[in-house]
This record gives C-alpha cells, structure tokens and sequence, in this order.
C-alpha cells in the first residue's frame, strides 16, 4: 500500500455509444474507489458492475453535458430514500448556477412534495484544481 493511483475508465464516453459504458472514470487510490469523474446515465450500473457493493465515491463534474451529469437524477432517489449521509459533488464553482439549472430549477423537478434536488447532496464548490490530499485534477478544458 503506498499511495499507488489508477484511473479506470467505466466507459469510452460516447454518448452516441452508451452501449460501450458511461462517460464516467473512477480514481483508484490502491485499488479502492476514491473519485468519480462524472455521472452518466448509465454510471451508477456501470460502478455496480465494477465494484459490487463498494460504496459510491465522491464525484466530482468536469462539465455539464448530459453524457456526464445525467445519472445524477437516479443518484438523487438512491441517496434521498436510502443513505444516511450527503454524497459529497465537487463541481467547479464556475458551473453551479448553470447545474442548478439544468437539473434543480422547475419546481416540477421531483413529485416527492417538499424534497429538494439539493438534499441529497454536499455540494463542494471547486477552483481549478482539486486536491484531496494529492494534487489530483488541473482545471483543462474539454470538448466532449
């Protein structure tokens, strides 16, 4: 055990491909879940199919087409009904207003009368870069 990363990639990131898995990647820090990169529709099957019964790590969002914001409408029901603790969502604090709207904003959103999107969620604005306890991600820019 010394602090070995690895980057496992649940998918090629195709939304027109999602048979081929989510635009989701997980970092391994020796060999157990630490951070997810974005939640795709089909990410949380995919974690499932990867690592079992692993808890879910905290994730954070690059950007926010809906190829990698897309699951976190089911991850809202799993945490909302079934966990007992916040999930921790590192979005850059650029892209905030913008997640808010795209998925909090209507008040149609949810039919659980009186829940809120954001319940569920601990949500960890972020600079350009992210560091939990290593220097982990630098700000790039991305286009798909």
């Amino acid at each position: 055990m010394g602090n070995r990363l690895a980057l496992r990639f649940l998918g090629v990131g195709n939304a027109k491909a999602s048979e081929l898995g989510s635009a989701c990647a997980v970092l391994e820090l020796d060999d157990q879940p630490t951070l997810m990169i974005d939640c795709g529709p089909r990410s949380l099957d995919d974690y499932a199919a990867q690592y079992g019964e692993t808890p879910l790590p905290p994730i954070v969002l690059t950007h926010l087409h809906l190829d990698h914001i897309g699951g976190l409408e089911a991850l809202f029901y799993r945490v909302f009904f079934s966990q007992k603790t916040l999930h921790k969502l590192y979005v850059p604090a650029t892209l905030i207003s913008a997640l808010h709207d795209k998925l909090a904003a209507s008040p149609c959103v949810l039919s659980e009368g009186g829940a809120n999107y954001w319940d569920a969620f601990q949500l960890i604005p972020v600079g350009p870069g992210l560091s939990m306890g290593i220097r982990i991600l630098e700000r790039c820019s991305s286009r798909n």
